[in-house]
């Protein structure tokens, strides 16, 4: 009984080391948060892609924004909201304003860890096929599996600023000649350690990037408003993912704000094809993950009908 009583125990120990060698450093099985993806339409393949298809689907989910976004619009509310983006303590909240109403053509695809740090993208399977895909990574902390699942499944050379961090993230010695870190981070003027995208991509010979990510803090708000203003002709990346903080601005000034950019941002062609609430915080309605794509550069490369 004694050595029945013995081998339970260790088989049960070995179950446990198991499953906390399974575990990452954030607590978090990476196995038991499994891939995330929505296709449009149907399964995409090699053979299935043609440029009416996507046409198509582009020339659908534009009518449907514009429907959509009318009617989104009008329910904005006159009184402000109250604290921390909530605007009624019960069943609304700022977020609500701005869902997507925009359907990527090919697979939304998320990409990067469970919970904060992972991106939605709108046509990996393309971009994985581009020879000369550029990806400009602003804000990266010491969380970068956005960064290497890009690195491991694409041709991308991706430039990862960060003004916090001053040692080169581990990508960097990984894939020398794909990854490029600089101790910049992004705004709306030329200081010691930020500058503009406009320099930025002036500075590195970039036109146009494939992918462009913005996660700094609060910095968002001036630095998109400076983009716009900078590239008022196109602006000169096919896709944004960029987290929008909401305690940057006093209660009063947050739902104009937000509905002033938005605005801004449609107008230059962007359109919104995925919306994730970040629980990180305390308060859930403090961060919102938001992509969107240009439909102006036409990351697609097909003609509209």
């Amino acid at each position: 009984m004694n050595r029945v009583f013995l081998f339970l125990s260790a088989i049960n120990l070995l179950t446990i080391f198991f499953l906390i060698f399974k575990l990452d450093r954030t607590g978090v099985n990476k196995e038991a948060c499994p891939k995330q993806e929505t296709v449009t339409l149907k399964e995409e393949s090699d053979d299935y892609e043609s440029e009416k298809d996507v046409a198509n689907r582009l020339k659908m989910a534009e009518n449907n924004w514009r429907r959509s976004n009318a009617r989104q619009l009008s329910y904005l509310p006159k009184t402000q909201e109250l604290s921390d983006g909530v605007i009624d303590a019960n069943v609304l909240t700022m977020w609500d304003f701005f869902y997507p109403s925009f359907d990527c053509p090919f697979t939304k695809e998320r990409i990067g860890r469970c919970g904060d740090g992972g991106k939605w993208i709108c046509g990996m399977t393309q971009l994985s096929k581009k020879p000369d895909c550029i990806v400009y990574s602003f804000g990266i902390g010491g969380e970068t599996t956005f960064e290497k699942e890009l690195l491991e499944r694409t041709n991308c050379i991706i430039h990862m600023y960060d003004p916090t961090i001053s040692s080169k993230p581990t990508l960097v010695h990984k894939y020398p000649k794909r990854a490029i870190f600089e101790s910049l981070g992004i705004f709306s003027s030329n200081t010691s350690n930020m500058d503009t995208l406009k320099r930025i991509l002036e500075k590195n010979g970039h036109k146009v990037i494939d992918v462009l990510k913005i996660d700094v803090e609060g910095s968002e708000w001036d630095a998109l408003e400076n983009i716009i203003q900078d590239f008022s002709d196109q602006l000169p990346f096919a896709q944004l993912q960029i987290e929008i903080h909401l305690h940057m601005h006093s209660d009063s000034a947050k739902l104009k704000h937000l509905k002033n950019l938005w605005e801004l941002l449609e107008n230059a062609g962007l359109r919104e094809f995925s919306l994730e609430h970040n629980l990180i915080s305390r308060n859930a309605f403090v961060y919102a993950e938001f992509s969107f794509v240009n439909i102006n550069l036409n990351p697609f490369r097909i003609k509209m009908v």
